[in-house]
């Protein structure tokens, strides 16, 4: 690719021994591109995903524009170094390396999404965790902003009675900078975001509108990165969350929901497996389902309360929101009968 020629290009897929402050980004993503100055700093970032799919972020013309734009900028940056810090690898996490210690064989690869996982482990450890840490890397979303994939940094839409609207940001704003730091993407803008405070934050958004320069200021309510189970269902460190159903299975595809007579959207999911024996975290979780008539090959049609869109929403929806006591009531079919399970989440050991 010709707009990466100015680049070294280094491809990661393995995160031991990687710096996880010098090289920062959303680490529950598979794909995203880090531009770092020789000083040794991130200028920008490239990436980011949603629930619609991995991509939607994504496409080859804006990751060329990015890479052309990234250039002009590395060439204006002015080299200074780097605040002296401590090296901090997935290793150095307590929790994680007291995990790899005890494994009989090493992993053949530390996945991106261990970061988060280990983090939360650590943050539990130490009596520091609270659920809305898990709001990591917040989307232009949270504070109002849908932004295109191309022209990259334009705003497509503004969300109405949102901290953006609420500052004036209108659609076809070209972002520039926030809070005095370069913008080129949407994930530059998430990096801010995620160093903000989860409390009451502003933040000061730099645009082009109609060939000139905007300011804004956005203010930003206490709990304003938290979102809802849907955002967070592609993110595989859900899956290290709890409380856990224990079950889970696939999604019926298109042909499969038209042969059972079943709508096209909405929760519809085979049971494959269920999590009720020795050496899981906790196996109560999938004897609960099990005792209460759940049974491996059921289909899984629906919670009773709660519209849900599919097997990953279920389960960031019951990890994030059930708590011990709560009862969960499942539709589901088994042959050509429909009958309800009723699930008791367990206390908390």
């Amino acid at each position: 690719m010709r707009a990466a020629q100015p680049f070294v290009c280094v491809r990661v897929t393995d995160l031991r021994g990687v710096d996880l402050d010098a090289f920062s980004f959303d680490f529950d993503l598979t794909f995203a591109v880090l531009v770092v100055h020789p000083d040794g700093r991130v200028l920008h970032r490239y990436g980011g995903r949603d629930h619609r799919s991995a991509d939607a972020r994504l496409s080859m013309g804006s990751l060329v524009t990015f890479l052309e734009a990234a250039a002009k900028s590395a060439a204006a940056h002015v080299a200074r170094p780097r605040p002296a810090a401590k090296r901090r690898t997935l290793d150095d996490v307590p929790v994680w390396r007291a995990k790899m210690e005890r494994r009989k064989q090493p992993l053949a690869c530390y996945h991106c999404h261990y970061v988060f996982d280990a983090e939360r482990h650590q943050r539990l450890a130490d009596g520091t965790w609270t659920p809305d840490q898990v709001w990591r890397w917040p989307p232009p979303e949270r504070i109002g902003l849908t932004l295109a994939r191309e022209p990259l940094g334009q705003v497509a839409a503004v969300r109405s009675d949102s901290p953006a609207a609420r500052a004036g940001l209108r659609a076809g704003d070209r972002l520039l900078r926030a809070a005095e730091r370069p913008l080129l993407s949407a994930l530059d803008l998430s990096a801010v975001l995620e160093e903000l405070p989860r409390g009451a934050a502003r933040l000061s958004l730099r645009v082009e509108r109609a060939g000139r320069e905007v300011e804004a200021t956005l203010a930003l309510a206490a709990g304003w990165k938290v979102g809802t189970p849907l955002e967070f269902s592609w993110r595989p460190s859900k899956w290290d969350l709890s409380p856990r159903p224990g079950f889970g299975g696939r999604d019926l595809g298109p042909a499969e929901r038209s042969r059972l007579g079943l709508p096209a959207q909405g929760l519809a999911f085979r049971v494959g497996y269920i999590v009720d024996w020795g050496g899981v975290p906790d196996p109560r979780f999938g004897q609960r389902a099990r005792q209460a008539g759940l049974r491996k090959g059921d289909l899984v049609l629906g919670v009773e309360g709660v519209a849900l869109r599919h097997h990953a929403h279920f389960h960031s929806w019951w990890r994030l929101t059930r708590q011990p006591g709560d009862e969960v009531v499942l539709r589901v079919r088994r042959g050509k009968d429909e009958r309800r399970v009723r699930l008791r989440v367990p206390p908390r050991r």
